[in-house]
């Protein structure tokens, strides 16, 4: 059952960008097999110019920065593979939608995964999203997180409500650990707030 993205859309704070993710899909030899318009659209590569090209063919430099060898990973064993922007950066390299003062490429999250039918892998499947704004915005918070005034550090936590992560806590650790009480206390119920009392 795939989620529903008025939910989804629901639990999102009124100030957080919106989520692009755009799919792809390959055969077993990595050759694209579907393309979607969210991708064509976050990359500027038209579904028509990708489809039944070889993924490597498309996404330039992939052995180069190592993604080919996880990729290929990810279909001889069936286990996703994420690439997170903190060490890739992006999968497919575009201009970022969004302009960003820190990034000149699209920041993306990408997820590989296998494509099965029955029990055999025929594929793979790669999702991948724009993170660059969200990314822009968790730097932002973190350096307000950074200032001497301690009442500026509890204005930049009441913020992180509105920040996403795109990996884990993403900015809150650093102010699990302010010297400040009052701040790791609001630090706390922020955590708590948005993953549950667990």
């Amino acid at each position: 059952m795939s989620p529903d993205p008025s939910r989804a859309d629901a639990q999102r704070p009124a100030d957080a960008p919106a989520r692009l993710i755009g799919i792809l899909t390959t055969d077993t030899q990595l050759v694209i097999t579907s393309w979607d318009a969210p991708l064509a659209s976050m990359t500027g590569i038209a579904s028509a110019n990708a489809a039944g090209r070889r993924l490597a063919d498309v996404v330039p430099d992939m052995e180069a920065r190592g993604l080919l060898a996880i990729v290929t990973s990810a279909l001889e064993t069936g286990s996703a593979q994420v690439l997170a922007p903190a060490l890739h950066g992006y999968f497919i390299p575009c201009p970022a939608i969004t302009p960003s003062t820190r990034f000149d490429l699209m920041q993306q999250r990408a997820v590989v995964g296998a494509l099965r039918e029955d029990d055999r892998t025929v594929g793979l499947i790669v999702t991948v999203e724009d993170v660059t704004e969200r990314l822009e915005r968790e730097h932002q918070v973190a350096a307000e997180l950074r200032d001497a005034n301690p009442d500026a550090r509890l204005r930049a936590i009441e913020r992180l409500a509105s920040v996403d992560p795109v990996d884990g806590i993403g900015p809150l650790h650093e102010a699990m650990g302010d010297e400040d009480w009052q701040v790791r206390r609001l630090a706390v119920q922020t955590l708590a707030s948005r993953f549950g009392p667990r």
